[in-house]
């Protein structure tokens, strides 16, 4: 009774019905505040109805205040952490990938949203900019954040990586100083990792690599499972995750009476996962929502086609095609299961992943982007960037390049604002 209680209780939590109405609720409040003159409040509200909701009409009410209202984002009262910000900078979540020159600015990566507001707090932005480029990499999807919008002050560009449809659009309607790319974490995978795992023998049906938390949706998955007839060999990869445990996710496969079908893998080496990747016939997504899942993209790179969620809202979606897998409802997941197990040897994903989404393809992409943006202010400009992967964290993927950027990571310190 208690995780039929629980079930139903995460279900209501996830109808999109729901939801939308308690964001029109939010929508009518901040438009109550505008009658007091309380911007701030208002754009606070407006900001999550539009990071949230999935209705075009509910977005185009908000966006109008929200554009004319930038300046809002541009002052952050947040204490600087000088000591956190060392702790990222060099090797980490803040990373020199090109090369400053008397000629050419450098490029600067920076890594998941929450280092957004670290890098506004504790970096002299105007005199890094004179050095370098800026291109950052939000970790979740919803790009009507503050901390997102702070960097649309400046006149130089600044990179923003966006591989989900409607988080591109967005930032293309602001007319300021942002370039969105068509990119996300998704495609930043290194091939040479799975390449000596690619001819290993299909030992599992499905793999559903993510970590054991409520937002991954396990039981969704169980529920096609339990629909299915013949017992299936299921691998699941993941991780301790806001309270959540493979204990929980054990309970729950229980319930369904799918213990026996479930093979447990937790905080295994990245190698080891792609070695997993490799040995499944399929992998599958059940959220609803991230910022561009890398799990499906290690798969692709296995010859492993991938079963997304047609609710999903992420920059993954781009990367399932005809040639890499099929976007499902989750009345039909069961059937686009087996079907999709039935015609996984027709599937060649690596030979379109190597092609469209690789480390190497995604930083000539990006790299050529800036150079278009960098011949605008001197036609001589000439920007290289490093090979950049997830790998599965930011790094630079040739070891003789991370050698020779070292010196230029280590300095980024010196940018830090004088307390």
């Amino acid at each position: 009774m208690k995780m039929f209680l629980e079930l139903q209780i995460q279900r209501l939590k996830e109808n999109f019905f729901i939801a939308e109405c308690v964001l029109s609720v939010l929508y009518l409040i901040g438009t109550c505040l505008r009658l007091i003159n309380n911007k701030q409040k208002v754009f606070d509200f407006y900001a999550q109805v539009h990071r949230t909701t999935r209705s075009k009409a509910l977005k185009g009410l908000v966006e109008p205040f929200i554009k004319n209202n930038l300046a809002l984002c541009w002052v952050n009262n947040t204490p600087p952490d000088l000591e956190s910000a060392k702790k990222l900078i060099g090797f980490g979540k803040i990373q020199v990938f090109g090369a400053p020159s008397d000629c050419n600015k450098g490029v600067i990566f920076v890594k998941f949203s929450e280092t957004f507001k670290i890098l506004a707090t504790c970096f002299n932005l105007n005199e890094l900019m004179k050095q370098y480029y800026i291109v950052l990499e939000p970790s979740w999807s919803g790009y009507c954040d503050r901390d997102i919008l702070f960097f649309t002050q400046f006149s130089d560009p600044v990179f923003i990586l966006a591989a989900e449809q409607d988080d591109y659009r967005f930032l293309q309607s602001l007319n300021s100083n942002v370039v969105p790319v068509d990119r996300g974490p998704c495609d930043w995978v290194n091939p040479s990792l799975s390449a000596p795992y690619v001819d290993e023998p299909k030992t599992y049906d499905i793999v559903m690599n993510s970590n054991w938390g409520k937002e991954k949706r396990h039981y969704v998955f169980f529920e096609a499972l339990k629909k299915i007839k013949k017992p299936l060999k299921v691998a699941l990869i993941g991780m301790p995750w806001r309270g959540r445990s493979i204990d929980d996710v054990k309970q729950l496969a229980a319930y369904y009476n799918l213990q026996h079908q479930l093979t447990y893998f937790e905080c295994i080496p990245f190698e080891e996962v792609m070695k997993i990747n490799a040995q499944s016939k399929i992998a599958v997504l059940m959220s609803l929502k991230e910022g561009s899942n890398r799990a499906i993209a290690e798969a692709l790179f296995c010859n492993t086609p991938g079963i997304v969620l047609t609710t999903h809202v992420g920059g993954i979606n781009k990367n399932i095609t005809p040639e890499t897998g099929v976007h499902s409802n989750e009345t039909d997941l069961a059937q686009n299961i087996v079907q999709l197990l039935n015609n996984s040897e027709k599937f060649k994903t690596r030979d379109w992943a190597l092609a469209n989404i690789s480390c190497d393809v995604s930083t000539r992409m990006v790299e050529e982007l800036i150079q278009k943006e960098a011949q605008k202010e001197s036609a001589s400009a000439n920007i290289k960037i490093a090979v950049r992967t997830n790998a599965p964290e930011q790094c630079v993927a040739n070891i003789q390049d991370r050698k020779s950027l070292r010196g230029y990571n280590e300095s980024l310190a010196s940018y830090f604002l004088r307390l």
